[in-house]
């Protein structure tokens, strides 16, 4: 059985509930209707390894999550390049069904597939430029597997937004805001709002090379 057959056997295991699209083509893909949260593939053993994500006029290009599939086995710089490119994650042509299978689970459900210690690369690399608020809750969300809205909520806290507010901003309910609230509280591993302030705030320092001090 051919890898692409392989490969369409193992998502047609997986329990979806946003578009998928596996593609093959760079041309085919300008020209493809994107939908937010699509999960997009992109099989570089046919389309060859992009350098940085593929274009799409569509506005809803910044709502989809990038992965990488059928590809060879790539260095450590290439593996950090691509997860600060844009990417979620990087599928080896070589890589187990078992391994295959964990990764699509992971993917549909938003969260990064990238080695630990990659990851782990990306932040310290961040750490030493100076660092945005954005920036940081990238980073925060590369470590601590934060989705999208999570990150879009994180970021709302930031400036001082109120559930109400966030909601407004991002066409959700105030409910459903507290369900993201909570959810940072336990990736993060903080208690209250002020704990994410301060964890986001401690990032933020460390990127700019600005120690922490030290209590007596």
């Amino acid at each position: 059985m051919s890898w692409l057959a392989n490969w369409r056997a193992l998502l047609g295991l997986v329990k979806a509930t946003k578009p998928q699209i596996h593609c093959r083509n760079l041309r085919e893909f300008a020209h493809l209707q994107l939908e937010p949260g699509t999960l997009i593939f992109f099989d570089t053993a046919s389309m060859g390894m992009p350098k940085y994500l593929p274009y799409n006029p569509s506005s809803n290009l910044s709502e989809c999550n990038f992965v990488l599939v059928n590809t060879v086995e790539l260095e450590n710089a290439a593996l950090t390049h691509f997860l600060k490119a844009g990417y979620c994650g990087i599928i080896r042509s070589n890589e187990r069904p078992e391994q295959v299978l964990k990764a699509l689970e992971n993917l549909t459900k938003n969260e990064i597939w990238f080695p630990r210690s990659i990851v782990e690369q990306a932040v310290k690399d961040y750490q030493r430029n100076n660092s945005s608020p954005d920036q940081v809750v990238y980073e925060l969300a590369a470590a601590y597997g934060l989705s999208k809205r999570e990150q879009q909520v994180c970021l709302a806290l930031i400036d001082g937004h109120k559930n109400c507010e966030i909601a407004n901003k991002l066409f959700i309910s105030t409910h459903t805001v507290k369900c993201h609230v909570t959810s940072l509280y336990r990736k993060l591993g903080v208690n209250s709002r002020h704990e994410i302030l301060q964890a986001v705030n401690r990032q933020h320092r460390l990127g700019r090379g600005i120690t922490e001090p030290s209590i007596q």
